[in-house]
């Protein structure tokens, strides 16, 4: 069945590759931070969430853990060898809200950051948000069942 490779009709699968850019992508239940992004703010244990509501403009600002409002990425001996996800549902609640004219529920949406080094902050513009497809479907396990014996 299977004689020449052109006899297909084969197309590119779309794969999101996160080692390049810092970037985030912001689903229905979490936020994910890439590797890259994690590694260019040195690593971190603790951030922040920041919005500004008129430019419509997110950040994550690197903190202490004494700091109002941290968010807790990792363990103090934890190493950072792949992303992380957040999982803060006002976050995410307010980020679609204040995008609710463009985004769509549905939808997944991948940002790319810039970092300011000085600041260990990175920033993004949340009206550049490119759009993805829908969730992944997961497959659901299943089970055999053995009769007793």
């Amino acid at each position: 069945m299977f004689t020449n490779f052109s006899d297909f009709n084969f197309e590119v699968i779309d794969v999101l590759v996160t080692k390049t850019d810092p970037e985030i992508i912001i689903n229905k239940n979490a936020i994910t931070l890439s590797l890259k992004l994690l590694e260019e703010l040195g690593k971190p244990q603790f951030i922040r969430p920041l919005v500004d509501f008129q430019n419509k403009a997110f950040a994550l600002r690197v903190c202490k853990e004494s700091d109002s409002k941290a968010l807790k990425l990792r363990n103090t001996k934890e190493k950072v060898e792949k992303s992380r996800s957040i999982s803060c549902v006002a976050v995410r609640k307010i980020l679609r809200r204040l995008m609710k004219e463009t985004w769509k529920d549905d939808k997944r949406y991948r940002l790319i950051g810039t970092i300011f080094p000085k600041e260990k902050a990175v920033a993004f513009d949340l009206t550049q948000a490119e759009e993805l497809e829908g969730y992944p479907k997961r497959q659901k396990k299943s089970y055999k069942k053995y009769s007793s014996i």
